[in-house]
């Protein structure tokens, strides 16, 4: 379908959350060099990954 898009062009996407108010999804992305909490601001199409260095996250929530 033209509307299934990745989260992210490589690695692991984990634990993808739609905000409540569906206008951004929070996820965990993994890959051999990087570990970090990723942000889409789906009206804005910008996207932000925030390095998570020394931290392992087990669950999250808006």
């Amino acid at each position: 379908s033209k509307y299934i898009r990745r989260l992210t062009v490589n690695g692991s996407n984990q634990m993808p959350r739609f905000s409540t108010d569906g206008r951004n999804i929070m996820y965990i992305k993994k890959t051999p060099q990087e570990y970090a909490m990723g942000l889409i601001l789906l009206d804005y199409n910008q996207s932000f990954l925030f390095p998570l260095k020394n931290v392992k996250i087990q669950a999250f929530d808006w």
